[in-house]
């Protein structure tokens, strides 16, 4: 089952002590600007009313979701990694972890139906996206997310014992890790192809805007220019994300089909899926103009000891 080399993840090969520290030290850091980071967005968005947009409302759920993450997925799963050798917490840790991966990624693919409609179909967007459906949508969401937390008992019921290390695909059963990777997968393909089509019209808009910025179409324009800056950066966030998991996703369905891997391998991988939940606030921080302003406003307010919401005027577009 093993080649020359290669270390199955299903051995009992003992993770070296300085690789464990690293990589707790690694996560931690991970976990702390997760939590304090999605945690500074989320209340952005909640606190400044010129966000509170159907766009933003999906932005604070994949917020949501990464907060999550980092400050119970994460350290859970580091308890169980290189705490006691008790594997329930193992299967919990990863039940919980699969609930915000597939929030984080049902989410992933809203945000591209919500920018395809923006894009393609700019004149129903205002009825087709109100404040109430995506309340309604992201509410559903969660719901779904949370039904993986059904599976519970039947982790414990159907786990294996290994007291060598915490190991999806030695905890959890293929009849249940397969289904949960397999609808990731395919969303991930369907968010994939949304946006090739998005991208594909907007680089068309933006040849049709340059002929566009005189007399009465210069305010039609600039929307336009709004939006397609829009998606993007949405569309760089989709795209990070499907790259951060793509390798995780594989090597557990190859290890799945007794295909074994490097140890190095999956501590790459793991350390790419997790590092998706700290990276997405640094990338609203640094390539988004209104969440940059909207801080630094939200920072100034605290400072003054002001509690009233903001209500930030954005006129400004360039990111």
């Amino acid at each position: 089952m093993e080649s020359s080399g290669d270390i199955g993840i299903t051995s009992n090969i003992t993770t070296p002590p300085s690789l464990q520290y690293g990589s707790i030290a690694l996560a931690t850091m991970i976990s702390v600007i997760a939590t304090v980071g999605n945690g500074l967005i989320i209340l952005v968005i909640v606190k400044t009313r010129s966000l509170h947009t159907p766009t933003h409302y999906l932005i604070g759920t994949l917020s949501l979701a990464d907060l999550l993450t980092g400050s119970i997925g994460n350290p859970l799963h580091l308890y169980a990694s290189f705490g006691p050798d008790d594997y329930k917490w193992c299967a919990l840790s990863y039940t919980v972890l699969s609930v915000f991966l597939m929030l984080s990624t049902l989410t992933v693919t809203c945000i591209a139906v919500e920018r395809y409609i923006a894009i393609m179909h700019p004149f129903f967007y205002i009825e087709w996206m109100t404040i109430k459906k995506m309340c309604i949508t992201i509410a559903s969401l969660c719901v779904f997310s949370v039904l993986v937390l059904a599976y519970l008992p039947v982790y414990y019921g159907a786990m294996v014992e290994h007291p060598d290390r915490c190991i999806f695909t030695l905890v959890i059963p293929s009849t249940l890790g397969v289904p949960i990777f397999t609808i990731v997968t395919l969303l991930c393909i369907i968010t994939a192809s949304i946006y090739l089509k998005i991208l594909q019209i907007a680089r068309a808009q933006a040849k049709k805007m340059l002929t566009m910025e005189t007399g009465s179409n210069v305010s039609s324009t600039k929307s336009m220019k709004k939006e397609t800056k829009t998606t993007i950066f949405l569309c760089f966030i989709v795209f990070y994300f499907i790259c951060s998991w793509s390798l995780n996703i594989c090597i557990t369905l190859l290890d799945y089909a007794n295909i074994t891997a490097k140890l190095f391998w999956w501590y790459v991988a793991m350390f790419l899926s997790i590092s998706n939940s700290a990276i997405n606030p640094v990338l609203y921080g640094l390539g988004y103009q209104e969440y940059r302003r909207a801080i630094k406003r939200l920072m100034h307010n605290s400072l003054g000891n002001k509690t009233n919401v903001i209500d930030i005027s954005i006129t400004q577009t360039d990111t």
